[in-house]
């Protein structure tokens, strides 16, 4: 089961963690983590994965908590590892303005 992850930074503050496994070529489960630094603290402010065996996006508050939960029935795994990404690089701002507010 090889384990893969990288980071991608979208700014000075701002990046994505990847990290996913994959059997036989596939994806098997996923983590997509969009990170901010908050004078000097990192926080996450939304993430995709396949917790529950399903992929979703989670909403979360300053303090982790679940906000809004977002399931993505329509798409496979690998499907929605790559939309996680791509959303997260093109949509970055508009989740760092919601968290702050």
């Amino acid at each position: 089961m090889p384990e893969k992850s990288y980071i991608i930074w979208l700014d000075e503050l701002t990046y994505i963690v990847v990290e996913f496994i994959t059997v036989d070529g596939r994806v098997v489960s996923f983590v997509v983590r969009l990170m901010r630094k908050f004078n000097e603290i990192e926080k996450c402010i939304a993430r995709y994965d396949t917790a529950h065996g399903c992929p979703h996006l989670d909403l979360v508050d300053e303090k982790g908590r679940l906000l809004e939960k977002k399931w993505l029935l329509e798409m496979n795994l690998a499907e929605a590892l790559r939309f996680a990404v791509e959303d997260f690089k093109d949509n970055f701002s508009s989740y760092v303005q919601s968290f702050k507010s």
